[in-house]
C-alpha cells in the first residue's frame, strides 16, 4: 500500500496518509479537519508564546503544512464542488453555497502567505520580521478557517454524502490520491 508521508519529523504534527485513508473521501475530510484543528492550536501557541522551547521547529512544521499540505485540502474541496456541477447535482446545493465556498477558497489563498512567511521566519531566526502583523494575520486566518470548516462540515459534506453517489465519491477518491502522488484507491 502506498503511503504519503506528511511533515516527517515535525514535533506534534507527524502523520501518514495511506491510499486506504483516501478510499472514503468524506471520512478523510473529517480527519483532515480534525488535523487542521491541531495545526491551528499550534499556530495559536506559536503566535502567543515567543518563549516556548520548540517554537522554531513547530513553526517550521506549521509553515510546511500551510505551504505543502493545506493547498491539497483546498483542491480536494474545490474538486468536490466541481463534481456537483459535473454530475448536475440538484438545486439542493444552491449555487450560492458553491459560490460562497469558492470565494472562501480564494480568500484562504490570500490569507495563507503572510502567516506561512511569518512561520518560516520564526523557524529560521526565532521570530517574525513583523511580529504584530504576524499575530494579527494568524488570528484572522485561524478564525476564518474555523468558520470555513464549520461550513464545510455542515453544508458541503452532508450534501456530498447525499448527492455524489458511489461514482462521484470514487472519482473524488482517485483525484485526491493522484494529487498526493499515490496509486489508485
Amino acid at each position: 500500500m502506498a503511503v504519503y508521508q506528511i511533515m516527517i519529523d515535525r514535533p506534534g504534527l507527524d502523520r501518514t496518509v495511506s491510499v486506504g485513508d483516501l478510499a472514503d473521501p468524506l471520512r478523510f475530510f473529517e480527519i483532515e479537519h480534525d488535523y487542521l484543528a491541531d495545526v491551528l492550536c499550534s499556530l495559536s501557541e506559536i503566535a502567543d508564546d515567543q518563549n516556548c522551547g520548540d517554537r522554531r521547529a513547530r513553526a517550521g512544521a506549521v509553515a510546511d503544512y500551510f505551504r505543502l499540505d493545506f493547498p491539497l485540502h483546498i483542491e480536494d474541496e474545490a474538486a468536490t464542488l466541481e463534481l456537483f456541477e459535473r454530475d448536475g447535482v440538484p438545486t439542493i446545493c444552491s449555487d450560492d453555497i458553491i459560490g460562497e465556498l469558492r470565494d472562501e477558497h480564494r480568500a484562504l489563498r490570500r490569507l495563507l502567505p503572510p502567516v506561512a512567511d511569518g512561520l518560516e521566519e520564526i523557524s529560521i531566526i526565532g521570530l517574525p520580521l513583523a511580529p504584530s502583523r504576524f499575530v494579527i494575520a494568524s488570528l484572522v486566518l485561524s478564525e476564518f478557517l474555523r468558520l470555513h470548516v464549520r461550513r464545510v462540515r455542515t453544508q458541503l459534506m452532508p450534501l456530498a454524502a447525499a448527492a455524489l453517489g458511489a461514482r462521484g465519491l470514487g472519482d473524488l477518491a482517485r483525484d485526491m490520491a493522484f494529487r498526493r502522488g499515490m496509486g489508485p484507491c
